[in-house]
């Protein structure tokens, strides 16, 4: 069928004025007459087969049947038609001898529509433009157009007549065969048309759903499938009316069910759409090259100066949809696909390679799919796959979490991802992560272990972490007869009062929020003999090595430069990612201040877990543990301790105090802009990203609480940012410092930074700390 890559090119006559509420026996005249000149203009060519059809003729042709669609429309717009099916021409009817005209009082669908059905003009204008060679494309474009506009304006009982069907269905075969780029539009919306009535009347299903051929055929859905990938308004309709095939295949009903099977084993969509994923992937950047030091994570401003993002995003939310509406068999076998198809052979060997940039791409990337996705048979597949999937002997997990002691853009986007993941409020992620380590309680020492559930009647924790904020003596205590308000009121300062209620504000409606989520867990995790000593993992199909050997994970840390803990070494009994979390804690003083921030975040969403296993663990101050284990609040007081003598080394704290307030000030101020996002994406895919600070989305909220308490303040020339406060002041002659003093500097304001971030950091924990215990005293209140 080549002719159909032919196409003529004329310009269309001017159509006559249309008959404005005109009766309907003019209206029917009228379309009688153009009906008739088109025909004759038919049969003068049939007699002159011989020659070429003539442009005139063509155009002539067009011009006619745009009228008539101009009368068809009038006429529906005038009247509302009823009454019962035409008996003379419906599919049951296998006479093709056209009847004549009917008096105005028999009409069984409409004046207009019955000439044309009874006289076969839909047909017989199909097969004259099959014979017409270079103008055949542009006359099939146009009866798209017009059986697309008969669908959406007329009677759905058009449907079931055999004049109106039958050149329908030789139609979509043409398309089916060979669809042009030319007819993709046109095609693509009648197709959403017809998905459209389909979806308001089931019963049309039985018109277009073959199953009497063996494979069975739903032409209408397979027509769909090629533009499932397209992009703009092409592939969302296309996608649009997928979805409403989707729909009606899920309902309850024998026929539909068969629509189902058919979607699911006789048809493409399942490993097109999953393949497709991996072809939109594949053409990703694959560096994100030139980011701002505190650049973590891709906002929305990232995916729409990326057009190859934003097309992997529109397939990956289109799947998150079919997912969610679609019949069990199609979506089943779609995460089996997208498991088997994309995640494990695409996805898996992205994150485990060598070159650092790209295992930064590759986990962003992944962080932001987690984000979009919100159904949960979805997320489950990606969490399977992170949980399960092994690269060379190693779960996929265990490489992410060492990852944690990265270097710091690597170390940066890893946090971001884990915080993520928590996120999901999902007890097979915490199992794997945190509970399955403290499950045992070999990290508590014999005699403490039944206090796992003690409640902080008098906020003793949150005493003691506000005791460690910069307005008190380090390591000053709390005397145990005061009340907890008149210790708070006496620690901290007024303006630090109002800060902290908006902590404990954050922390009520965190603390809440996570109960809530976690109400449907399998376990309590509250560290009775019980559950430590049943055997019934909530982690489903994990891989059978899911707890790693330490052996193979140290082999992780190779001399490539890429992990900053070499020296360090994993304990067992709270597991590598509580390990590695705390580790990187306890080098806040010398961390850039953007990861100090999102570890802090990390931390304090992790304190928000209501199971008293993790919540003692990191709040709990009352428990003993092992040596080898060092609780948090340790891990504070020797932070304190370390900031405190840092602090006392500057001879010029007060000015690199206020300078760090500045930036922070600054900071926030910039992050309440719209973020300006320049990328340019060369040859081999590596795009670079210039911008200042995160986006609004990526804040915050408890910290720019601080942020925003020293009022408005001019911001730092050049975007401030953390490389402007390590220079000089702009006074002073930057090229005569030497690179020596340069480093100093850097040091000292990234202690001042670090300090802050500390301060902060325990306030929040201190009001999540209270919100626990209030809540513990709220469980144990009975229930009227």
């Amino acid at each position: 069928m080549s002719w159909l890559r032919k196409q003529g090119s004329f310009r269309l006559r001017r159509p006559a004025a249309i008959l404005k509420n005109a009766d309907p026996k003019t209206l029917l005249e009228a379309f009688r007459e153009h009906c008739s000149q088109a025909n004759a203009l038919i049969q003068k060519w049939d007699l002159t087969i011989n020659f070429a059809v003539r442009q005139d003729d063509v155009a002539a042709i067009l011009n006619h049947l745009e009228q008539m669609v101009n009368y068809i429309l009038e006429e529906s717009a005038a009247k509302s038609f009823t009454g019962p099916p035409s008996t003379a021409s419906t599919l049951s009817s296998m006479s093709s001898t056209p009847s004549p005209v009917p008096s105005l009082n028999s009409y069984a669908i409409s004046p207009i529509l019955d000439y044309i059905l009874d006289n076969d003009v839909l047909e017989k204008i199909l097969e004259w433009s099959l014979q017409t060679s270079e103008f055949t494309l542009r006359l099939l474009e146009e009866q798209l157009r017009i059986y697309e506009i008969l669908t959406s304006n007329c009677s759905q009982r058009l449907l079931y007549q055999k004049g109106f069907l039958s050149p329908l269905q030789k139609l979509l075969s043409i398309c089916q065969t060979e669809c042009p780029e030319e007819l993709e539009r046109r095609l693509v919306a009648l197709l959403n048309t017809l998905c459209v009535t389909l979806s308001q009347n089931s019963d049309l299903l039985q018109i277009f759903f073959n199953q009497k051929d063996d494979p069975p055929d739903f032409v209408v859905f397979s027509l769909l499938i090629p533009f499932v990938h397209r992009e703009g308004c092409l592939g969302h309709q296309a996608r649009d009316a997928i979805l409403l095939c989707m729909c009606l295949a899920a309902k309850n009903h024998a026929r539909m069910d068969e629509l189902g099977r058919y979607m699911a084993n006789h048809s493409t969509f399942c490993p097109v759409l999953a393949t497709g994923l991996s072809g939109l992937y594949s053409v990703l950047p694959r560096k994100l090259g030139a980011q701002s030091e505190d650049w973590f994570r891709l906002t929305d401003e990232d995916i729409h100066e990326i057009p190859e993002l934003a097309s992997f995003l529109n397939s990956l939310e289109f799947c998150n949809a079919v997912t969610q509406v679609s019949h069990p068999l199609v979506r089943d076998q779609l995460l089996d696909y997208l498991l088997h198809g994309f995640l494990i052979p695409v996805m898996a060997p992205a994150l485990y390679q060598s070159n650092t940039d790209e295992i930064v791409t590759t986990t962003v990337y992944l962080e932001l799919f987690l984000r979009k996705v919100t159904e949960p048979r979805l997320v489950r597949v990606f969490l399977h796959f992170l949980m399960t999937t092994t690269c060379e002997r190693r779960l996929l997990i265990d490489i992410l979490m060492l990852r944690i002691g990265a270097h710091s853009k690597l170390s940066l986007v890893t946090i971001s991802f884990f915080k993520t993941l928590v996120d999901f409020n999902c007890e097979e992620v915490m199992y794997e992560l945190v509970f399955k380590y403290l499950l045992p309680c070999s990290h508590i020492m014999l005699a403490h272990r039944d206090r796992i559930r003690d409640v902080d009647t008098f906020c003793v924790t949150s005493q003691r972490l506000l005791s460690l904020t910069t307005s008190n003596q380090p390591g000053a205590g709390v005397k145990q007869s005061q009340s907890f308000n008149e210790n708070l009121s006496s620690q901290i300062s007024p303006n630090d009062q109002i800060q902290y209620l908006a902590y404990i504000l954050d922390a009520k409606n965190g603390v809440r929020a996570c109960r809530d989520a976690c109400q449907v867990w399998s376990r309590s995790y509250d560290g009775s003999r019980n559950e430590s000593q049943r055997k019934d993992n909530p982690v489903n199909n994990l891989h059978p090595n899911g707890n790693g050997d330490l052996k193979l994970l140290t082999e992780e840390r190779e001399d490539s430069g890429i992990f900053v803990n070499d020296q360090r070494d994993f304990s067992a009994d709270i597991g590598p990612f509580l390990t590695q979390i705390l580790v990187r804690l306890e080098m806040l003083p010398i961390n850039d201040v953007y990861t100090n921030l999102q570890l802090t975040s990390l931390v304090a969403r992790l304190a928000l877990y209501p199971q008293p296993l993790l919540r003692s663990f990191l709040l709990s101050q009352e428990i003993v543990f092992q040596p080898s284990i060092r609780s948090l609040y340790q891990i504070l007081c020797t932070l304190r301790h370390k900031l405190d003598h840092m602090i006392l080394q500057l001879g010029n704290s007060s000015a690199l105090m206020q300078q760090a307030r500045e930036f922070f000030a600054a900071r926030e101020q910039h992050i309440t802009q719209p973020s300006s996002l320049k990328s340019s994406v060369s040859k081999d895919k590596q795009v670079t990203v210039e911008r200042p600070v995160p986006a609004q989305t990526q804040r915050r909220r408890s910290l720019g609480i601080f942020f925003r308490k020293f009022g408005v303040l001019q911001p730092i020339a050049d975007n401030g940012g953390y490389r402007y406060i390590a220079k000089p002041p702009p006074e002073r002659d930057v090229s005569s410092e030497s690179s020596q003093n340069s480093a100093v500097h850097r040091n000292q304001m990234t202690a001042v930074l670090s300090m802050i971030v500390f301060d902060e950091f325990v306030k929040e924990l201190a009001a999540i700390s209270q919100e626990q215990a209030l809540q513990q005293l709220l469980d144990e209140v009975p229930a009227e």
